[in-house]
């Protein structure tokens, strides 16, 4: 066999671990955005005052990581949370009085939004890392 021929034999071997190694890289850079995101929500979640029969914390706690899953071609994660008042938090709310009147606005501290946002903006970034480990791992 000549030297291209084995040149081209390796290159090909080496393009076919790429390919075969796409589901996991996938997986790897969109587990990390959803991580890196969950984080910055997390960051920016207010935390209640403590009082006696209180811990505040509740809607902190309650962001959790969903599951990774591949759907057709698409490789999916995320977070939620549950805490029932949280879209409150995040959007705002109205104030009312006993009578039902609207007596104020609390704005939202949109947590989610920048999560999800720095999430957005980290993903060239993990793309990146993930390109350059690919490239060590594999001699490119």
């Amino acid at each position: 066999m000549s030297e291209n021929a084995k040149a081209l034999a390796e290159f090909r071997k080496k393009l076919e671990m790429l390919l075969g190694d796409f589901d996991e890289s996938a997986k790897r850079v969109v587990v990390a955005q959803a991580n890196h995101g969950m984080g910055v929500t997390m960051r920016n979640t207010p935390v209640g005052k403590s009082y006696p029969g209180h811990v505040g914390g509740t809607l902190k706690r309650g962001w959790k990581r969903g599951k990774y899953s591949k759907v057709g071609n698409a490789h999916v994660s995320g977070y939620s949370n549950n805490v029932e008042y949280g879209a409150y938090v995040n959007n705002g709310h109205r104030t009312v009085n006993q009578k039902g009147e609207t007596t104020g606005w609390v704005e939202g501290r949109f947590m989610l939004e920048k999560g999800v946002n720095e999430a957005d903006r980290k993903l060239p970034q993990l793309f990146d890392a993930e390109i350059a480990r690919i490239k060590r791992e594999t001699g490119f």
